[in-house]
């Protein structure tokens, strides 16, 4: 008798406590740097990402997939090779690297260059998904920010 219980009141639990943890996505705030960190064959830059966590609970950001554009021109992609834990409520600095290639740094040169030398702008995009955990709920967010980057903050090795 008392196992029937069990099997009966552990459902109950798990449609409890899913129906009050609601998990809000991540959201963007800014582009607090972009470094190229190694100039080669391959580059590498290195982005750092403000995101806010809106949620009331801190969360472990389990994976990330994101495609980053330039000018409207892919740069690399970006996947995430650690999980990190995210305080709750809180702005908090995601750093990220790719390698893109030479070609693909080339085809941007001319208008990132006229941006630099004229103080303009380059306009970056960020698209993909981003997953997040707490506890044992998972949850999925597809994304897409863009910033025009101040080309101050834009700087090499």
């Amino acid at each position: 008798m008392i196992s029937q219980k069990k099997y009966f009141i552990l459902p109950v639990l798990i449609l409890f406590l899913t129906s009050c943890v609601s998990l809000e996505p991540v959201t963007f705030e800014s582009v607090s740097k972009v470094k190229v960190e190694k100039i080669s064959l391959k580059p590498r830059v290195g982005v750092k990402l403000v995101l806010n966590n809106p949620n009331t609970l801190g969360l472990k950001i389990k994976d990330l997939d994101m495609k980053i554009n330039a000018f409207d021109k892919n740069l690399g992609d970006v996947a995430l090779k650690d999980p990190i834990k995210v305080p709750k409520e809180s702005d908090f600095v995601l750093p990220i690297t790719f390698e893109t290639t030479v070609g693909k740094a080339a085809k941007l040169l001319p208008k990132t260059l006229g941006s630099v030398i004229d103080g303009d702008t380059v306009k970056m995009e960020f698209t993909g998904s981003i997953t997040v955990r707490k506890w044992f709920f998972v949850k999925s967010f597809p994304f897409r920010f863009v910033e025009d980057v101040d080309t101050k903050k834009i700087t090499s090795k």
